[in-house]
């Protein structure tokens, strides 16, 4: 559905925000839907620039095949009610003052660029090839297999660990 049709109680609805989490958001229907609308009418540009990166990952010999995603518009606009709900886990300052013409400076996953690679120790071949294109806005996550622990100790200290349940390895970076 256009979010230009999306009704506020459609919304809610849709991602399962209660009353109670949408009334303590510090954030308006009418600046939230300006913000998906921007979004929705950025996704195509995005994709673009987001199979542009994938270009250019691909082209370093040690990935295995690269993925990536633009953010749902309903997405972006359930996440932006969780970050501004002041009393909550999930509360981010930099979320308050958002509004359409900001909002790509604040949300930094709007794209998502996967790296995947076949050998553990491709990842660190991987970071460097990255590091040497671009600057990241936030580290890298390196998500490993359990049981993986040899890895983590030779891991550049900038570059996050996570446990994923998937049989591969991979890198995600985040440069948007």
């Amino acid at each position: 559905m256009s979010i230009a049709l999306l009704t506020e109680d459609e919304f809610l609805h849709n991602n399962r925000i209660s009353q109670q989490q949408w009334q303590a958001s510090l954030i308006t229907w009418p600046t939230l839907k300006a913000i998906g609308l921007c979004h929705e009418q950025r996704t195509e540009a995005l994709n673009l620039t987001a199979e542009s990166y994938a270009r250019i990952i691909q082209q370093c010999s040690h990935v295995h095949s690269v993925r990536w995603r633009v953010k749902n518009p309903q997405h972006l606009m359930e996440k932006i009610v969780r970050k501004t709900q002041p009393h909550s886990s999930t509360f981010k300052a930099k979320y308050l003052g958002i509004n359409q013409y900001n909002y790509d400076e604040i949300v930094t996953d709007l794209i998502g660029v996967r790296a995947l690679h076949l050998f553990k120790d491709d990842g660190l071949v991987i970071h460097d090839y990255l590091m040497n294109k671009w600057q990241y806005e936030e580290p890298p996550v390196y998500y490993v297999r359990s049981g993986d622990d040899e890895v983590f100790a030779v891991l550049p200290k900038d570059i996050k660990v996570k446990i994923h349940p998937a049989r591969l390895s991979f890198a995600t970076l985040c440069i948007w």
